[in-house]
């Protein structure tokens, strides 16, 4: 279920940005956060989905959905525990995902 959440929430949040703007990008702590804010997890626990986030984030990079970014570069397809700092996700293209 928390999975679910925190995927539906994540396409949402970056079919809107690139909305938006096609360049632009997000954190991904910002789908725990938001889902916090509103009620849908509770209170002061987003960090603790952090990690199931970042598997999302990982596994929709690899079907094509989602480029993730450091310091403003792609970084392909280098895996989680390559990765060191933070990290900025954006959808690939419209086309990637369909309205449900």
């Amino acid at each position: 279920m928390a999975t679910e959440l925190l995927e539906e929430r994540l396409i949402e949040l970056v079919r809107t940005r690139y909305d938006k703007n096609p360049e632009s990008t997000l954190c991904p702590s910002e789908v725990p956060r938001t889902l916090e804010k509103d009620g849908k997890i509770d209170s002061g626990t987003w960090r603790d989905y952090m990690d199931p986030t970042r598997e999302i984030v990982y596994r929709l990079r690899d079907a094509g959905v989602l480029q993730i970014l450091q310091k403003g570069e792609v970084i392909g397809s280098t895996g989680p525990s390559e990765v060191k700092g933070p990290i900025r996700v954006r959808l690939t293209s419209k086309t990637t995902i369909q309205k449900p």
